[in-house]
């Protein structure tokens, strides 16, 4: 992929995903994780692929990604484990 196909890409979706990324977890990191999404496509470009479907997937797992992480924060802080270092902050 050529930078000027990769650009070409990135101003077709990047607003539409970060829309769409908000749908999903909010405002807070919607346009970071599609920053991570177009990252990943430039380091690791894939073959002959339905490209929109593949972005909209990609964004959509790092979403949930991102969900199940801020629930185990969430978990572990509610936990008797969390209050016992809460001395040594």
């Amino acid at each position: 992929m050529t930078i000027q196909e990769f650009k070409i890409i990135f101003d077709c979706y990047s607003k539409r995903l970060v829309y769409y990324a908000g749908q999903l977890i909010g405002n807070r990191y919607n346009e970071d994780i599609v920053e991570d999404v177009f990252v990943n496509l430039w380091l690791n470009p894939p073959k002959e692929i339905n490209l929109k479907a593949y972005l909209y997937i990609a964004v959509r797992k790092r979403c949930y990604d991102l969900w199940k992480h801020e629930k185990q924060k969430v978990k572990y802080a509610a936990s008797p484990e969390a209050n016992c270092f809460q001395h040594l902050l």
